[in-house]
């Protein structure tokens, strides 16, 4: 065999045990303690947010304004 040859195959061998390295680490990482509470682990999101306007401005509290047809795209300058 060529030196090719040779490297090609040290190469690929290292490249599969490297893969079951990383393989096997995922997978202790994965597996945690199981519990039956139904939170998800992430953080907790108020349902509105918190927003800091200026003085004078206001959230609209309404569904908001359908756009049709018949409204421009952009606003005349």
């Amino acid at each position: 065999m060529s030196g090719h040859y040779v490297d090609l195959l040290i190469i690929g061998f290292l490249y599969g045990i490297l893969m079951c390295f990383i393989i096997l680490a995922f997978w202790r990482k994965r597996k945690g303690p199981s519990s039956d509470d139904d939170d998800d682990g992430g953080i907790s999101v108020p349902q509105n947010p918190i927003l800091d306007l200026p003085p004078g401005v206001t959230l609209p509290t309404g569904p908001g304004v359908k756009v049709t047809d018949d409204m421009p795209e952009e606003m005349p300058v």
